[in-house]
């Protein structure tokens, strides 16, 4: 538990909104910041079968609704029937 989760405990309104507020922005930053360090360490192969398709399709899902794809059609052309790679998956999370 953090400092502020123990603080929040003896506060009440505004106080505490704030402090709710910096808990969930610390929540959100923890999340990428934990997940480019675990890019960026070394460690062992996770290899695996990825279907293109549905990494491409999740890949669109994640991006389509950036303001800058905002006004976009984004289309997934990659066929179904490829064969899947072979590829590290604790990267692609």
């Amino acid at each position: 538990m953090s400092h502020l989760e123990l603080e929040r405990r003896n506060t009440s309104g505004d106080e505490r909104s704030e402090i709710d507020q910096c808990i969930e922005g610390a929540r959100r930053v923890s999340s990428p910041v934990g997940s480019l360090l675990d890019y960026a360490r070394p460690g062992p192969l996770a290899l695996g079968e990825v279907s293109l398709f549905k990494l491409v399709r999740e890949t669109l899902k994640f991006v389509e609704h950036q303001p800058m794809v905002r006004n976009l059609i984004l289309t997934n052309r990659v066929p179904l029937d490829l064969p899947s790679l072979t590829t590290d998956v604790n990267h692609l999370s």
